[in-house]
């Protein structure tokens, strides 16, 4: 059994803009830098005694620059090991355009299925066959572990670790910078795989 703590990046440009931002690589508010120092002392607190044993991010800035904030509070020297894996949700022609407009068009809609795409964009089910196979290859045997990304991508993760009906993952809230624990089983994420590819 491993620990691992998923943590959604601080408020970015796009979140506070209330934009989709998916690929784009958009920077963190002043409020989102202090979000990430914030959920670094939280996770001094989920640790205790423990100590973080690998760090992963995706490689968009707002997540990179969260885990190192977070990690520069926790006075943790890991090194942060970042991939296109772990990124959130490619939204397609759907990026920089307004949450609040698709929305009232019911157009935001297809988001929250498991297989619904923005034009050009991912799926849920596209996100977790991206990330599913990156976390397989990850040392099982060592832990904690954060892994430090986006709303789409955690709460895939989450929704699948939860065992979660895969068509109420897209409904499932990720707050900014909230620290999510959950202990994973050895070959978890392998197991999950198998079950969403049938």
């Amino acid at each position: 059994m491993t620990r691992w703590i998923f943590l959604r990046h601080g408020e970015s440009q796009a979140n506070a803009n209330r934009v989709f931002s998916g690929h784009h690589d958009v920077a963190l508010t002043n409020r989102g830098r202090e979000q990430a120092r914030v959920a670094g002392t939280t996770l001094s607190h989920i640790l205790q005694s423990s100590s973080l044993q690998r760090a992963f991010s995706s490689d968009l800035q707002r997540a990179r620059v969260t885990a190192e904030l977070a990690l520069e509070t926790l006075s943790s020297p890991l090194a942060i090991e970042t991939t296109s894996a772990l990124r959130e949700r490619n939204l397609g022609q759907w990026q920089g355009e307004s949450i609040d407009q698709l929305k009232a068009t019911g157009a935001r809609d297809v988001l929250l299925t498991w297989h619904g795409t923005a034009p050009g964009g991912e799926s849920l089910c596209d996100v977790a066959m991206r990330a599913l196979p990156y976390l397989m290859n990850v040392d099982e045997a060592v832990g904690p572990m954060l892994l430090v990304g986006h709303g789409g991508l955690i709460r895939t993760l989450i929704g699948l670790i939860d065992n979660e009906p895969l068509e109420q993952i897209g409904s499932i809230h990720i707050h900014n910078a909230e620290p999510i624990v959950r202990d994973v089983e050895s070959g978890l994420w392998g197991r999950i795989q198998t079950r969403i590819t049938g």
